[in-house]
């Protein structure tokens, strides 16, 4: 077994990656793109169990996040000026590791992973950039982000402040805590949207999440923040988070899930609370071949559930991918 982490430098951007490698002659290239603020760490035990079956992996710290460039002043702020930075990150690893070359390529995605690994393919329809030249020959998306869980209300407001912001060139701030609380007070937006703009280390500290994970799963998490203080993150800033609604907004509009050809499988989180659930249905009801699997018991962080629910998604994953 042999595990390799990586940088590579292009734009004056700094991508690390890993790479979980066991055989000399893998059968299958995989790509993996975690969720938002979250890291390789993070996933590390399900990357390996991916290479015992023969599969070259490779897991990126997307940019903004992990040990990957920043881009906000504060560190801690997950910020980004345009997606196109997310599918150009994906394009550069995948051409420098040669992904797909001698083996069929295979994307998975977490969350905010989830939904690049699906809008990747239209991204020249999104954002008039250049045209796509990587194909997967199927696409693993687990618990996506399809649209963010913002009332209509927030998002307008948020789309408007950033605006305004970005006249000032101060959109890469975070949102106030105050400002959530009014919403909240106003019943403008969901209690639990506090919780994405505190540190993740303090949610992780959270009564609830001690409860639900247990205090073994969540000590092993903070122990990764205590030893490396830098991948704590708080909140998204105004930019990222306004052009996530309206990325998110227009590949629904354009029904661009309905021009995808190949085979998906589509792995929802019941007990999801994180990003919108109605996302999962939409994707079931436009994308032409798909498996779908429903993990009853779990919440959206599926990589931090009992060993239950992992091994049932790690089985339907294998299936999938031997099909």
């Amino acid at each position: 077994m042999a595990f390799f982490k990586k940088y590579l430098k292009f734009n004056n951007i700094n991508i690390r990656y890993c790479e979980y490698l066991i055989s000399k002659d893998p059968k299958i290239d995989i790509l993996m793109l975690p969720g938002a603020g979250d890291f390789i760490e993070k996933i590390e035990f399900f990357s390996i169990k991916l290479s015992y079956e023969n599969i070259r992996v490779i897991v990126i710290d997307l940019p903004g996040q992990g040990f990957s460039s920043r881009f906000a002043k504060n560190n801690t702020i997950r910020h980004l000026d345009t997606y196109n930075i997310y599918y150009d990150v994906i394009e550069k690893i995948s051409l420098h590791e040669e992904l797909g070359f001698k083996r069929p390529l295979i994307f998975i995605g977490h969350s905010l992973g989830g939904f690049l690994c699906l809008s990747y393919l239209f991204k020249k329809e999104l954002l008039n950039s250049k045209k796509t030249f990587l194909y997967p020959d199927k696409i693993i998306t687990i618990a996506p982000m399809i649209t963010l869980n913002l009332l209509n209300f927030d998002k307008v407001l948020i789309i408007f402040i950033s605006y305004f912001l970005k006249f000032f060139k101060i959109s890469y701030l975070s949102f106030p805590k105050i400002f959530i609380y009014l919403l909240i007070k106003l019943k403008l937006t969901h209690p639990n949207t506090v919780n994405n703009i505190s540190l993740s280390s303090e949610r992780w500290k959270t009564n609830e999440n001690i409860k639900y994970f247990g205090e073994k799963e969540v000590n092993r998490v903070l122990q990764i923040y205590k030893d490396y203080p830098d991948l704590d993150m708080a909140g998204p800033s105004w930019r990222w988070t306004s052009i996530t609604i309206k990325i998110c907004e227009k590949f629904l509009k354009l029904e661009l899930l309905k021009k995808i050809k190949i085979p998906v499988l589509i792995i929802n989180a019941a007990n999801e609370k994180v990003v919108n659930p109605k996302g999962i249905e939409t994707i079931k009801k436009h994308i032409k071949i798909n498996d779908y699997v429903n993990l009853k018991e779990s919440s959206h962080f599926v990589f931090h559930e009992t060993n239950k629910i992992q091994d049932f998604m790690f089985e339907s994953i294998l299936q999938f991918i031997r099909k």
